[in-house]
């Protein structure tokens, strides 16, 4: 993967290790900027970092009482190498641990459903089967697709909090233009080829969001994600005018 990113690009990734390296060092149980880390490092590529920042997010749920979440974290560890012996360790500790856990109750298991019951005529009611595919392309029906944001760099309001309170550039978080046109051409390429039909429509938030060289992340000082690749309210209204051709497509289909 390393190979594929541009010098800013691995200067940005570089940017993000160390300053969530430093954040981590001084909050531990922070699996969240844990998490930033842990995709910097998978990005170039720089695999037993990756391994050993998956081992610290384990360890910080473990700490947390998220012995769940710790398991699958491990787990993740051991389809890689199922032989580390750390994780086999920590598994075996968590497993003690879990044990002497209080067990509660069991929840009561549901009611059975009643039988349908047959009609006057001797018939049991059924509901119609729908075609889905038959709905699509019966031809009177608008179909939009919208298509992927950009998956950024690390979470945003998280990223953007940790920066501002270091007073350090916000770069590292975006993606160019370029960089997420790459990484979806080859799907979108695909959705972008049933627009020939006339019954459907491909809108592209990144048209707003990537509109010039990078792809913008906040607004007037607000995210505009709430995760690395899914939309805040915010996010949602500041790509609406995009979306606008979909709803129009509905009210003529209303109209017909």
């Amino acid at each position: 993967m390393a190979s594929t990113l541009t010098p800013s690009e691995e200067a940005q990734l570089g940017q993000t290790i160390e300053m969530f390296e430093v954040i981590t060092q001084s909050q531990p149980q922070d699996y969240q900027s844990l998490e930033i880390l842990k995709e910097a490092y998978s990005k170039l590529n720089r695999e037993s970092d990756v391994i050993n920042t998956s081992k610290r997010i384990a360890q910080a749920y473990v700490q947390m009482g998220q012995l769940s979440s710790a398991i699958l974290e491990y787990e993740t560890i051991l389809q890689r190498f199922p032989d580390d012996p750390d994780v086999q360790a920590a598994l075996q500790q968590i497993e003690t641990k879990a044990n002497n856990f209080p067990m509660e109750p069991l929840p009561a298991e549901p009611a059975p459903q009643a039988k349908a019951q047959p009609s006057p005529g001797g018939r049991t009611n059924k509901v119609a089967a729908r075609d889905p595919q038959a709905e699509i392309d019966d031809g009177r029906r608008r179909i939009c697709i919208v298509l992927d944001v950009p998956t950024l760099n690390a979470r945003p309001p998280h990223a953007l909090a940790m920066a501002r309170r270091r007073s350090m550039d916000t770069g590292f978080i975006g993606v160019t233009r370029n960089e997420i046109l790459r990484q979806y051409r080859e799907v979108e390429d695909e959705l972008r080829a049933a627009e020939k039909h006339k019954n459907f429509i491909v809108v592209d938030p990144k048209d707003i969001l990537c509109r010039s060289g990078s792809c913008t992340f906040e607004a007037d000082g607000k995210s505009l994600y709430f995760d690395d690749n899914h939309l805040s309210m915010t996010g949602a209204r500041f790509v609406a005018p995009v979306l606008e051709r979909c709803f129009d497509a509905s009210s003529s289909d209303a109209a017909r």
